[in-house]
């Protein structure tokens, strides 16, 4: 099997796993949206993880989901234009995080399964937040299981936000790029006083543009005011972070397609 065929078999194992982990009463609600490849890059109508999900309608689950070769500690399919994309996404507050197998099979591809296959199959999945992965050889050992995750519900808490705008969003599928700079990297304090109007030509603006042209810009400066430069960095250059340099492929593999991520 390519390793491309691996990696959809580690997405699988996940979103089975928290489906039936989140459907327990009393744990956050999930629900989830599967984005095909090309639909995911940095610009604004774009998806910038594998899995988009919402937690109870007021945390967003966003997953870059890699294979692991645990022999190697290598994850084959990592796209470094795509870990500066997710590295900006981190920087402006967006919580992207990149998932992937910290054994070689996962509890849900075991037959039979133990009886408690989800929790044991996300205990077996670490989430790592880009900076944080740092590079094509994840740090494992500073990783927490996708389960630890899910059970403290940390992170950046855009359930303000998620609540004034839930009205502008159907579901997960709304979770596009421009959206969520707008959940998580505008302050509360400035979306609270938008009147509906306002704040539904907001979201249309940034659902229905792939890049926001200089009357865009200018219209939600007079929305948002200051706060309006955060979109500004979707065109901006950031200097790259530090990371581990690319591994030599020393394996044979036809499947194999190249990286599929979109510089900004």
């Amino acid at each position: 099997m390519g390793r491309r065929g691996k990696e959809n078999l580690v997405q699988a194992a996940i979103i089975s796993a928290l489906e039936v982990y989140c459907s327990v009463p009393g744990r956050p609600q999930l629900r989830h949206f599967s984005t095909y490849a090309n639909q995911q890059g940095a610009r604004m109508r774009q998806y910038c993880g594998d899995i988009v999900g919402m937690l109870d309608d007021a945390q967003a689950l966003l997953l870059e989901v890699k294979e692991r070769d645990c022999a190697a500690n290598v994850l084959w399919e990592f796209d470094h234009e795509q870990f500066l994309d997710n590295v900006l996404f981190q920087e402006l507050g967006v919580p992207i995080a990149y998932a992937y197998n910290l054994v070689p099979q996962l509890e849900y591809h075991c037959m039979p399964r133990k009886m408690r296959w989800p929790e044991v199959t996300l205990s077996q999945v670490m989430r790592a937040v880009p900076k944080e992965l740092p590079g094509q050889r994840p740090a494992v050992d500073s990783h927490e299981s996708l389960l630890d995750w899910l059970n403290r519900q940390e992170g950046e808490d855009a359930a303000a936000n998620f609540g004034r705008i839930h009205g502008a969003l159907q579901g997960p599928g709304d979770l596009r790029n421009g959206i969520l700079v707008l959940l998580y990297g505008v302050s509360q304090n400035v979306i609270m006083p938008l009147t509906p109007s306002e704040l539904n030509q907001v979201v249309k603006w940034l659902s229905n543009n792939s890049r926001l042209q200089p009357q865009h810009m200018g219209k939600l400066q007079t929305i948002l005011g200051e706060s309006a430069a955060v979109f500004n960095t979707f065109s901006q250059a950031r200097p790259a972070p530090i990371v581990s340099p690319p591994i030599d492929d020393q394996y044979d593999d036809d499947s194999f397609d190249g990286p599929s991520g979109m510089s900004l």
